[in-house]
């Protein structure tokens, strides 16, 4: 049953809305949901929630809502209504051990980060898993027909996947769409407003309405209002808010549902967080201020539209929300509202002055990539017939690994950065534009990166510099650290052939926390190749280094099932746990990897361990290295 409450909301921006222009985006319908429509809360955990629907994550938006579970594990969950087990999941990363019910209504439940499945279900995965002892699992349950009744268990909360112990509990539309749980008869006790803690003031080219330069500022508080006082302009103007919401008797800090941006009695913006789809996840990045996001994790909310986003949150004016404005005197106001109505006010005095170029009246693209920086001296580049022109034509891996990793500061290419055992030797760029595949390449053409054509966002001018440290090559893109919409292939054919190709692989180097992250690359016919999902910076490594194995010991899980713990590192290119192997006296097990815990798990459903026990580990990382250890006489 919807809230009483969010009807309410719902009436009173219809008059709004009805002002404002469409974003363009689908609809968040919503429709299947009726009067009659019961959702339980599924865990007896807690009533708090430590994340709310739509928050900022590393790379997407959050789907669902964490429900707190106070650092512990082993809480159970229920089945929020009646339904049918579709799926269940088992992974060291993501949502861990996972359940997917499908209601009668087509419509979804979600329950994320499980320590395990109720007993049935537990023993039904165990049993596929140990054909092949695989860590992994995927399980259409279509043909079990497992039908559970609201109310009844069907896990218990834990750790797995992602984060510290909570649940993650998701519910999604017909069309397997996540949407906001608030929007059922579930709720929170919540009569805190929002909090505003700064607001982002882009000054605009006025003919290309690049960003030229970025002001925040803070906010004094009075009587429940935010006032960021006056800021001068000369020209147009994009805004952006780091806002937060709060619910009673919980620390933890949640989005905003609302944000209306409005410029003295005219709503220049409105956006209202219901729905999304799984692939609109990735544009948290140009929905958000992805410098700002870069540079101190603030999670500032444009209130404006750039290009390429397509999410279904938004009404906006004809100018896509940007206040681009005669000389005088204006005042703005941000209004930030959570899920129950709670409302908080950030006003803004907006003076412009100095105005060379008058408004330009509607606004229909603003850039969503910064403008181009360097003049790189060559172009090159090869259209999608033309691939064969390249030394090898190399098919896609199948699968690589990866993950946008965290953004840095951008290298400055008119004086790059060199180290003492680095030369800088070649540079090339382009302009990329969406919808068309593309490939940036060296003039010698021994490095290139592929784009798809779904790879951006909007036209993007990069360069890219490569330079030799150690003899291996290093490659910069400017802009340094720009997001892609989907992943691009960077291929590098190796003039100096490494002493062992086996061990040799493209690492994304991130200079805030002097650290590099494997990107899961490999060779194929001669090339080296890894999947990118961002532009940054990107070095040739090998790892000669194997993985280190601790001692191991037996214990027992939540369950009172007997495991086998082991601890193992590895801070070159990772586990590779698919070809990992624990045998306990002689006896494979299902060998599950927890990478926040830095552990293996040997577990085998039924094991007794003896008085003395013999205990086998072959670990591997992801480059092949091999540690083997025997431990004899374990108790």
């Amino acid at each position: 049953m919807l809230n009483r409450d969010n009807d309410i909301i719902l009436f009173l921006f219809a008059g709004l809305l009805a002002v404002l222009v469409p974003s363009g985006a689908v609809s968040q319908d919503l429709s299947f949901l009726s009067d009659t429509t019961h959702y339980l809360w599924p865990t007896e955990a807690s009533p708090f929630i430590s994340s709310t629907f739509g928050e900022t994550r590393k790379a997407h938006f959050h789907a669902g809502l964490d429900i707190r579970t106070w650092g512990r594990e082993g809480y159970k969950v229920y089945a929020t209504r009646d339904g049918v087990v579709e799926r269940l999941g088992i992974s060291p990363r993501g949502y861990g051990k996972v359940i997917f019910l499908k209601h009668d209504d087509s419509s979804y439940s979600v329950y994320g980060h499980l320590n395990r499945f109720e007993e049935s279900l537990m023993t039904l995965a165990d049993s596929i898993r140990m054909q092949d002892y695989s860590f992994l699992l995927d399980m259409d349950m279509d043909e079990e027909n497992i039908r559970v009744s609201q109310g009844d268990l069907i896990g218990f909360t834990g750790s797995t996947g992602i984060g510290p112990p909570h649940l993650h509990f998701e519910l999604r539309t017909p069309d397997n769409k996540p949407f906001n749980p608030l929007l059922t008869n579930l709720s929170v006790e919540d009569d805190l407003p929002p909090v505003f803690t700064e607001i982002a003031i882009e000054h605009l080219d006025p003919e290309t309405y690049h960003i030229n330069t970025l002001e925040t500022l803070r906010p004094r508080q009075t009587a429940g209002n935010y006032d960021f006082g006056s800021i001068s302009a000369s020209g147009p103007v994009g805004i952006s808010v780091n806002v937060h919401d709060r619910a009673n008797r919980t620390p933890n800090i949640y989005a905003v549902y609302e944000l209306s941006l409005v410029l003295e009695q005219d709503t220049l913006f409105y956006s209202r967080v219901d729905s999304f789809g799984y692939g609109q996840a990735s544009q948290m990045f140009i929905d958000r201020v992805y410098p700002l996001l870069r540079e101190n994790r603030g999670g500032f909310q444009r209130l404006y539209l750039v290009n390429g986003n397509e999410l279904p949150f938004y009404r906006t004016d004809n100018n896509r929300g940007i206040a681009d404005l005669p000389e005088g005197t204006y005042d703005l106001d941000v209004i930030a509202k959570d899920f129950y109505g709670n409302k908080s006010t950030g006003s803004l005095n907006l003076v412009v002055t100095g105005r060379e170029i008058s408004p330009a009246g509607e606004i229909t693209a603003i850039p969503a990539y910064p403008r181009h920086q360097i003049k790189s001296g060559m172009e090159n580049s090869v259209s999608f017939g033309e691939l064969q022109a390249l030394p090898v034509n190399v098919p896609l891996l199948s699968n690589p690994e990866t993950a946008a990793g965290p953004y840095h500061e951008q290298p400055n290419f008119e004086t790059p950065l060199v180290y003492s055992r680095e030369s800088t030797v070649k540079r090339t760029g382009m302009k990329l534009v969406p919808g068309k595949r593309q490939i940036l390449y060296l003039p010698d053409q021994t490095i290139w990166i592929d784009f798809s054509k779904d790879a951006l966002f909007d036209t993007l001018h990069v360069d890219m510099l490569v330079s030799e440290w150690d003899n291996l090559p290093v490659i910069r893109f400017s802009p340094s650290h720009i997001p892609l919409k989907k992943s691009a292939y960077l291929n590098i054919i190796l003039q100096n052939p490494p002493v062992d190709p086996e061990v040799t692989g493209i690492y994304e180097f991130d200079s805030r926390q002097n650290k590099y992250g494997y990107k899961g690359s490999g060779f194929s016919a001669s090339v080296l190749r890894a999947k990118i999902g961002q532009l940054g910076e990107f070095h040739v490594r090998q790892d000669q280094s194997s993985p280190y194995v601790g001692p191991p010991r037996i214990e027992k899980d939540l369950s009172g099932a007997t495991v086998v713990n082991i601890p193992i590192t590895d801070e070159v290119s990772g586990i590779d746990y698919h070809r990992s192997l624990v045998e306990v006296n002689g006896r494979k097990g299902i060998v599950e990897y927890n990478p926040d815990k830095n552990r293996l798990t040997y577990y085998r459903p039924g094991f007794n361990p003896l008085e003395k026990n013999r205990i086998e580990v072959w670990v591997y990382d992801r480059l092949g290295n091999l540690t083997h250890r025997l431990f004899e006489d374990i108790q």
